[in-house]
């Protein structure tokens, strides 16, 4: 029987790699009903994001729990997170507290950065930012991109640890080169200001763009206000334009302000009081004092 679950789950595995997600969702489940541990853990993955099949968090519970009552960890990191956050289970702290426990006791230090989410927020621990921080911080040094953000915010605002503008940008920019979008963010951020940092608009243009790709709307609106005023570039108000009309659509509402500005003023686009309205009363609603002053 195990040769026959290995085999399924290494054919499963090559349609996985050559993207025919639905017949490696097969092969996985065939594996799975025969005990086989990483395919049990596949098979919750593939429930869990929908990959391969339709998106459910009661099964990916399910098939979690078998997998990390048999000791797969990070099965048991993930059955964690649904329990954290009410997912396919009922919410419970404790239980994702224990799962874990379990994990980091397993070696899986990727876990502490969940259990530094607890002590951040006091989910069934009390509310702890110093330790938090350090179980952020055992997660960051084996290059969790998550807990290396979470370092970055630590430093930048001086939670559970003392403020360092230069630690929190060395940390941004390792969570930004595993692909955090808020991590690139913050490191075309302090590039932008010289923060932490000497500044260098063009390294903040590259990471504005990395952030732009994943979809970070401030980052949108920040790289449309470079490229309007040539920050470090030519002027390119043809950028500016779409990069706010994109972060103003996404509710960006500096954005909309910018938006609104431009078509008050004719910049790029002709005038239109009306469009312009349009944008200053959608950032107005969003928040944005400027735009309230212009309604």
């Amino acid at each position: 029987m195990f040769n026959r679950a290995e085999k399924f789950y290494n054919e499963a595995c090559k349609y996985r790699d050559k993207g025919e997600h639905e017949l490696a969702f097969s092969m996985f489940l065939n594996a799975a009903q025969e005990g086989h541990l990483d395919a049990q853990f596949s098979l919750a993955y593939s429930y869990n994001i929908g990959r391969g099949v339709a998106q459910d968090s009661v099964k990916a519970a399910e098939w979690y729990k078998k997998a990390a009552n048999k000791g797969h960890v990070v099965a048991m990191n993930n059955l964690g997170l649904l329990y954290l956050n009410g997912q396919g289970v009922e919410q419970d702290y404790q239980k994702a507290y224990m799962w874990f426990e379990k994990a980091v006791s397993k070696n899986y230090f990727s876990a502490c950065a969940n259990i530094g989410y607890c002590y951040e927020f006091g989910r069934y621990v009390a509310k702890d930012l110093t330790k938090a921080f350090e179980n952020y911080k055992k997660a960051a040094d084996i290059g969790d991109d998550y807990a290396m953000n979470k370092l970055g915010h630590f430093y930048e605002e001086g939670k559970g640890v003392a403020h360092n503008k230069q630690l929190s940008f060395r940390w941004f920019e390792a969570s930004a080169k595993n692909g955090n979008k808020d991590s690139q963010f913050k490191t075309a951020r302090f590039y932008d200001l010289g923060y932490g940092v000497g500044q260098d608009y063009g390294k903040a243009i590259y990471w504005y763009e990395k952030a732009v790709a994943q979809g970070h709307d401030i980052a949108m609106n920040n790289l449309g206000f470079i490229y309007q005023y040539g920050k470090g570039t030519q002027v390119d108000l043809k950028k500016a334009f779409e990069l706010y009309e994109k972060a103003a659509n996404l509710n960006n509402m500096y954005a909309c302000a910018n938006l609104g500005y431009m078509y008050n003023d004719g910049v790029y686009v002709a005038k239109d009081f009306v469009t312009a309205y349009k944008w200053y009363l959608k950032g107005a609603n969003l928040g944005n004092p400027n735009c309230m002053n212009m309604v």
